[in-house]
């Protein structure tokens, strides 16, 4: 049997002003493969993953496959956001919602930063075993505003996770955390991570990959080797 396709890019080009951000890149990612994106600062690896996750307005200019499906051929953002979790320095900068962290967890249900619904037994479970493992139960009913830089950034990794998605778009999830919670967070993903599950993991520094990552990709003046 034949490994699903999660995502496929082809000659992708990404271009501002006349710049060139991102040129010709052909990257493929199937179904259990756990990638590290790495790369120096401005070398596109975030402009990658907002056009893998809908967030980038060039994403319908080129040729993009998603779960089997080519943007713009009837699938909507949505469809996109259900089978994937997200974090990145660029969210966590502009969430400034009025929630508590136990909400914004849930929001990461909905793919909104708004709750649709109450979570379901098991979800409040899944969400209870979470905060357990980082032993920030406190955190539950405090204001997301009101925690630190690296309390928010462990609560925003969790809502990528909670729905369990089968593509996880991770961009310096680990920014800002001391090194005994990225150890926990890494061992984490290494653990509930499957052969159902794939991953894109963008760092600056190699000893953040978690050990489940088995393949390497690299950005340079635009152009993605491995």
């Amino acid at each position: 049997l034949s490994i699903p396709i999660i995502f496929d890019l082809k000659k992708v080009k990404v271009a501002y002003y006349g710049k060139e951000i991102l040129s010709h890149i052909n990257w493929q990612v199937k179904q259990g493969e756990k990638w590290a994106l790495l790369g120096n600062n401005g070398s596109g690896k975030s402009t990658i993953l907002a056009l893998l996750f809908g967030d980038h307005p060039q994403a319908y200019a080129n040729d993009i496959f998603l779960f089997g499906q080519k943007r713009g051929m009837g699938q909507n953002i949505w469809d996109i956001k259900k089978n994937t979790g997200f974090t990145s320095p660029e969210l966590h900068y502009f969430f400034s919602y009025e929630l508590t962290c136990l909400q914004v967890v849930i929001t990461g249900l909905f793919d909104h930063v708004y709750l649709k619904r109450a979570p379901t037994i098991e979800e409040n479970l899944l969400i209870d075993l979470l905060f357990d493992y980082f032993h920030i139960n406190e955190l539950k009913e405090q204001s997301f505003q009101a925690i630190s830089t690296g309390e928010q950034r462990i609560i925003l990794f969790l809502r990528a996770l909670i729905k369990n998605p089968p593509l996880l778009l991770l961009d310096e999830p680990f920014q800002g955390l001391d090194t005994i919670t990225i150890e926990k967070a890494k061992h984490l993903l290494s653990t509930i991570l499957t052969d159902r599950h794939s991953l894109v993991f963008i760092s600056h520094y190699k000893k953040e990959i978690p050990s489940c990552v088995e393949r390497v990709a690299y950005l340079e003046d635009g152009r993605l080797s491995d």
